[in-house]
């Protein structure tokens, strides 16, 4: 986490990567959360 002194600047372009990264993120944690209560529930 570093801190931006100037947000106006490339702001967008961060906004959307961040974004894009913490859906990437949501997914893969969702999937395992899915994938482990699956797996919980059959055995």
């Amino acid at each position: 986490m570093n801190i931006n002194l100037n947000p106006q600047k490339n702001s967008a372009c961060l906004d959307d990567r961040h974004v894009f990264i913490q859906a990437l993120f949501y997914r893969i944690y969702i999937g395992k959360a899915i994938r482990t209560g699956l797996m919980n529930s059959l055995y």
